[in-house]
């Protein structure tokens, strides 16, 4: 059955009445109250239904939704990674060796007047882009690139302000995603440079979601972006890519129901971002760098950060770790009176210690709090790199958490002879400190 055809029956078994208008369909929206005027369009065009209410705040979603579909019910078969390529004429002055061929993006002010053409030339050595102004001249006449709208500003008057805006990279990425009735935009720029602060002075007022390409350059160009919204008051979330994609991966790679769900999983950017090696800041970017939500693990006990916790053997170290770990992941006290603060996921390395002396222990604890699903035990782990490359997983999706490690020493690499012991410990120590300011993990 042709999406349409799925549509138009969903909306009559639910009593809409769809009737022909001009070159689609009117109905009553199944959304809301609607039993006057019918107030839902329906279109059918490039294989896939267009729904649109003139009713306020009423959204695709919310129609397919009450219609007991999904928006890939919209589409015909499994819709393309993105449209298919517009094949143009070159601009005048401009050469395509053999096998290239281009396609030419639009770029548009929010009131739709054109300010310059973006073209992509594909060949068999790859992609490269040409600017031309609106007349088809090459070059943009003297406009900086870090000033020219986002790609699609034109429909954002149109752009309801209950649904999040989708920031990605590139033409591309964005066209995907407009494909599939998403609110999208997307940087004209590359990742180099970062558009200017009164481009983003359209989408006050909006919740934003920027998507980064799976790439060093992509981080960094939508963490600045992310600072300039924040700056403007607007409210950032942030598409995390699943583990295992390749790197550049982008909305553009993405299938649909992917898509629907990084989407709906968007989390606020309210973290610092990662620190990337060999990145400069400004002065103003590191005043606007967020807070820390908490000054301390244990307040007047234990800082935010890296602790080393000494003693002499069997003074009981273990025991207070233990206590401070159900402490911590319960919300609740350390040595009977210190308040943790909220809960937060604690991963404990045992790794003296087996899976039956830590049931002892916490059965010995279980006055100071029942074990929290927050509490998470191993009892080996690699050591060296192998060892930071597995917490560095736990802390991505533990973030603000406590790791114990129980001894420390199992975790490092012995020293060799001819090795500087104090920067053996400082290189060691220092990848503690690195995860705690990447993933605010004590």
């Amino acid at each position: 059955m042709r999406s349409i055809d799925r549509v138009l029956k969903a909306l009559e078994e639910h009593g809409c009445r769809p009737r022909r208008s001009g070159q689609g369909w009117k109905a009553f929206c199944p959304a809301h109250e609607d039993r006057k005027t019918p107030s839902l369009s329906v279109k059918y065009e490039d294989n896939k239904v267009l729904l649109h209410c003139f009713g306020k705040n009423c959204t695709p979603e919310r129609i397919v939704s009450a219609l007991g579909l999904t928006l890939s019910d919209l589409f015909d078969g499994p819709p393309a990674k993105s449209p298919p390529a517009t094949e143009k004429a070159a601009p005048a002055g401009l050469k395509l060796a053999p096998g290239e061929h281009c396609t030419v993006y639009d770029v548009r002010d929010v009131q739709g007047e054109l300010v310059a053409k973006h073209v992509r030339i594909d060949g068999p050595k790859g992609k490269r882009f040409v600017w031309t102004d609106p007349n088809g001249n090459l070059g943009l006449g003297g406009v900086k690139v870090e000033d020219l709208p986002l790609y699609a500003s034109e429909r954002i008057p149109s752009y309801s302000r209950e649904r999040p805006v989708v920031v990605v990279e590139g033409e591309k990425a964005g066209q995907a995603l407009l494909h599939r009735g998403y609110q999208a935009l997307a940087t004209v720029t590359g990742a180099a440079t970062i558009p200017n602060p009164s481009v983003f002075e359209p989408l006050r007022g909006f919740r934003v979601v920027l998507w980064p390409d799976n790439d060093q350059a992509g981080l960094i160009h939508m963490s600045q972006i992310a600072r300039r919204l924040r700056g403007l008051g607007i409210e950032v979330l942030r598409v995390r890519v699943p583990e295992g994609k390749p790197a550049g991966w982008d909305a553009a790679d993405a299938e649909p129901d992917e898509i629907e769900a990084l989407i709906a999983g968007a989390e606020p950017w309210d973290v610092a971002p990662e620190l990337i090696p060999g990145h400069v800041y400004s002065a103003s970017a590191v005043l606007s760098w967020p807070r820390r939500r908490a000054d301390a693990l244990v307040p007047g006990l234990i800082p935010v950060g890296t602790t080393l916790l000494c003693g002499r053997p069997k003074s009981g170290k273990s025991l207070l770790s233990l206590q401070l770990a159900l402490g911590v992941a319960s919300g609740g006290f350390c040595l009977a009176k210190v308040k943790c603060g909220e809960p937060r996921p604690v991963l404990y390395l045992a790794l003296e210690d087996g899976p039956e002396r830590i049931r002892r222990r916490l059965e010995e604890l279980s006055d100071v709090a029942t074990p929290p699903d927050g509490l998470q035990f191993a009892f080996s782990w690699p050591r060296g790199p192998e060892a930071f490359g597995l917490l560095s997983t736990w802390c991505e999706k533990n973030r603000g958490g406590l790791i114990i490690v129980d001894p420390i020493a199992l975790l490092r690499i012995p020293s060799t002879k001819n090795q500087d012991l104090y920067l053996s410990d400082y290189d060691f120590l220092g990848q503690f400190a690195a995860l705690s300011a990447a993933y605010e993990t004590s």
